[in-house]
């Protein structure tokens, strides 16, 4: 799925390339659908539903024949495992918790899958955006975190989450990419060689 159109991944692209013709620091944007399938979700619910069935029926004052308890609870569990089936019903029994765990394990992959970690000057720094939990993070390599701290980054992942929020996630990064280039030209100013180690280009997962 696409959240931004093909003229807004070129704008973003060139804006990424211009913050980067600034500083010696490597930019690279990462968007995903959801960081996890939370497969597991729909079938826990499901069952602890199905498990109450013999709990709430004994509470009503109606027990009914074990058989036919047994048969309610198989129906209750695949009832609900279907009805969560649903993205947006599934999304709203998922703790808060849990999605910005598995959010924040993503992110983490796609810094040492695309190679950030191996950058001249170990300047890498990663905007990770997971549009069903609401989750951006900005993570940065060793070089950046030594002369600038996370309180930094999280004014302008606070701004994003909004953004994200809000339906707006282009303007969001290319907000965050501006305030991205404001930071590390200070810290990282451009070289004379400054050559260009990562893809500029929106990584679509």
């Amino acid at each position: 799925m696409a959240f931004l159109t093909l003229d807004e991944k070129d704008k973003l692209r060139r804006a990424i390339a211009q913050a980067e013709s600034a500083t010696s620091a490597e930019i690279v944007t990462v968007i995903a659908g959801s960081s996890d399938s939370y497969r597991f979700i729909p079938v826990l619910w499901a069952a602890l539903l199905a498990l109450a069935v013999p709990g709430l029926n004994f509470i009503a004052g109606r027990p009914l024949d074990p058989a036919l308890t047994y048969q309610l609870q198989i129906l209750v569990f695949f009832l609900i495992t279907l009805l969560l089936q649903s993205t947006a019903l599934r999304s709203k029994v998922i703790p808060r918790s849990v999605r910005h765990q598995r959010a924040a394990r993503a992110a983490r992959e796609q810094f040492l899958a695309l190679n950030l970690h191996n950058t001249a000057e170990r300047n890498g720094v990663l905007i990770y955006v997971s549009v069903a939990e609401h989750y951006v993070e900005i993570l940065t390599d060793i070089g950046v975190a030594e002369r600038i701290d996370n309180q930094t980054w999280q004014k302008t992942v606070d701004k994003f989450v909004g953004r994200v929020k809000a339906g707006e996630t282009f303007e969001g990064f290319m907000a965050a990419v501006d305030d991205c280039r404001q930071v590390l030209q200070q810290h990282f100013p451009a070289s004379a060689r400054n050559p260009n180690e990562l893809p500029d280009h929106l990584v679509e997962l």
